[in-house]
């Protein structure tokens, strides 16, 4: 088997992103820009990169208070499911703002970052900086979609340039800790955590208990057989395809 060092450069090596940054390598005066739409949280390449940025916002001053503040979502206001009545409300002080407001506040607004400045410089914007867009356009796709995931997804990423969040069943973690039972085993104590691969045969299931620690290194806590057929449960037998 390849060793952990060679596995991480054909990981470094498949990645689109590394590779490109790999060729620029000879150039001394390289410059490398990454743009694209965010896709699915914890899992895009961009949110990734921007994540490793300085981060920065694009911010305008209220036309009312003059206080500084980055377009968002949440910012947005309509009534009655009306796109016609939608505006922009401050943040500070509640005033809310026509598209040419908006427009006029963003032609003299700055870019300020959010977190220190490492070689990296990362921006973010959303449709809601657009001068081609009006925000009743905006809240139309929204109301179009809000009730589609799918629709939904894509206003999110492309819109409003945001990761997409998938909703899922969460437990209780208390539950989870009520129901801890004691192992027999004995585990190493550099073990963090603990799976068990089974493999099902027609005659039997062989089990195997990994601990892992830092590093990917690994112990075997324990292997079983448990002889039997798989599919038969407490004597009724499971239909097989």
């Amino acid at each position: 088997f390849p060793s952990h060092d060679t596995l991480d450069l054909i990981v470094f090596l498949k990645d689109p992103v590394n590779l490109a940054k790999k060729r620029t390598t000879t150039f001394w005066n390289r410059k490398i820009l990454l743009t694209s739409t965010p896709t699915i949280k914890d899992a895009s390449r961009i949110e990734s990169a921007f994540l490793q940025s300085d981060q920065r916002r694009y911010h305008v001053s209220c036309p009312d208070c003059g206080e500084l503040q980055h377009l968002k979502w949440s910012g947005v206001k309509w009534v009655n499911d009306d796109p016609k009545t939608a505006m922009y409300a401050c943040e500070h002080c509640g005033s809310l703002w026509s598209d040419s407001a908006r427009y006029k506040s963003i032609t003299l607004g700055r870019w300020i970052a959010t977190q220190p400045f490492d070689g990296i410089a990362g921006f973010h914007l959303n449709e809601i900086y657009s001068p081609w867009r009006k925000l009743s356009e905006i809240v139309s796709d929204f109301l179009r979609s809000k009730d589609n995931p799918e629709m939904l997804k894509t206003f999110v990423n492309t819109s409003l340039g945001e990761t997409w969040e998938e909703a899922g069943d969460q437990s209780d973690p208390q539950i989870l800790m009520n129901r801890r039972e004691k192992y027999p085993a004995e585990v190493p104590a550099q073990v963090k955590s603990l799976t068990m691969g089974v493999d099902v045969q027609s005659d039997r299931v062989e089990f195997e208990v990994v601990g892992w620690g830092d590093g990917e290194e690994s112990w075997s806590i324990d292997y079983q057989i448990i002889f039997g057929d798989p599919g038969i449960v407490t004597g009724k037998q499971i239909g097989r395809a």
